[in-house]
């Protein structure tokens, strides 16, 4: 008898122990975001980009990382501003999915649930930006990153719409967006941070793209955990 009360109070002790580290590093991992804002978004449309842009209508980009579990919030809270009743036929905006892939990826790639999600949303074109290219010219490293731009090819939005990592629920990034979808704010706000993997950006052309934003921090372009 004594030696399971010592055993269930050298359990419970380990317990107390382990427990508080575990919530310290999950809600680290909540809050982990690869840049802390993608403000290396250029404020106009680069005309190298392969991506058509509408001239009726805003432009949403959705940079996402096909694998990246966290990135399904964000297509949530997508799902529920387009989806909705609240924005006109000409405040809706052309909708364009950067889906980021390694050069080596297999065909399940293509094929994620999040993928699957993503091609439900209104108006949604997906492009297959392999080593990254496309997300380079706009200055995107993390999935869930959003860019819109109006008509004129200016940007009005840009960085993410969940709180934290994974999150749903009200935050300042989508109602900042909501804002600019219905032109109640054209004022070009701080970018709002975004939280999610790396997206697959080849580190040549990270490099060549980005060198003075990302690569200066010391981070290398990580692609599902590894560095490429």
């Amino acid at each position: 008898m004594h030696a399971s009360r010592s055993r269930f109070g050298a359990a419970f002790l380990g317990w107390c122990i382990a427990a508080p580290g575990v919530w310290l590093w999950m809600s680290g991992y909540g809050f982990t975001t690869y840049a802390v804002t993608d403000a290396s978004a250029p404020e106009k449309w680069p005309q190298e980009s392969g991506l058509e842009r509408a001239i009726d209508r805003p432009t949403l980009l959705f940079f996402v990382h096909p694998r990246c579990p966290c990135t399904r919030a964000s297509i949530r809270q997508l799902e529920m501003l387009l989806g909705g009743s609240e924005l006109t036929p000409r405040q809706r905006p052309k909708l364009i999915a950067v889906a980021t892939l390694p050069a080596d990826a297999a065909e399940d790639w293509r094929s994620t649930t999040a993928m699957e999600d993503i091609s439900q949303l209104p108006n949604a074109l997906v492009n297959w930006d392999v080593g990254g290219i496309e997300a380079s010219r706009f200055g995107a490293v993390t999935s869930g990153t959003i860019l819109l731009y109006d008509a004129d090819g200016a940007r009005v939005f840009a960085g993410g719409i969940t709180a934290s990592r994974g999150h749903e629920g009200p935050n300042v990034g989508c109602d900042r967006l909501a804002a600019a979808l219905r032109h109640n704010d054209r004022s070009l706000p701080e970018p709002t941070p975004v939280f999610g993997c790396r997206l697959c950006v080849d580190h040549d052309t990270a490099v060549a793209a980005f060198s003075d934003i990302s690569m200066r921090r010391g981070e290398e372009a990580v692609c599902d955990g590894e560095v490429r």
